[in-house]
């Protein structure tokens, strides 16, 4: 077993990190997961999103596990690189300490720019479900506590 480079990618949604994902994936170098701590989210907030169920029954529904045993200790790390495409608004109800052994990348787009985006998609969009204060909030604490592991585009 390889003890992989675990990067994080904190995005709201309708920020491109979808291609940013697609584009680690073509290394070879990398293994790639996309929003695992979706299901946790969904179970905490009790969110009606439209794939709720399909979600729920795909992923592990809790966070600190998802974090323990996928994005810290990750039981397949075959390759040295190991990419994570998270939401920020799926930290809710955990313990963010585990952001210290990762590096960061954290992805920030025009406010104005993403709620347009996501009203196409569903009307009732709000500052929770976009994650923008929680972007904010990340930014500047790992900016803050690890300036070295920690990238803001």
């Amino acid at each position: 077993m390889t003890k992989s480079t675990k990067i994080c990618l904190w995005s709201s949604p309708r920020n491109i990190s979808t291609a940013m994902m697609y584009s680690f994936a073509q290394r070879p170098d990398t293994t790639v997961y996309d929003e695992p701590l979706y299901a946790h989210y969904l179970k905490v907030t009790g969110y009606e999103h439209p794939a709720r169920q399909q979600i729920l029954q795909a992923q592990c529904q809790d966070g600190e596990q998802v974090v323990r045993d996928l994005i810290l200790n990750e039981p397949t790390a075959k390759k040295p690189i190991t990419f994570f495409k998270q939401m920020t608004h799926h930290l809710v109800d955990l313990n963010e300490d585990f952001l210290q052994q990762t590096k960061n990348i954290i992805f920030i787009r025009d406010p104005q720019q993403i709620i347009t985006s996501y009203a196409e998609v569903l009307p009732n969009v709000t500052i929770q479900i976009l994650g923008l204060k929680s972007s904010g909030l990340y930014l500047t604490s790992l900016l803050l506590e690890q300036p070295m592991k920690t990238v803001c585009l």
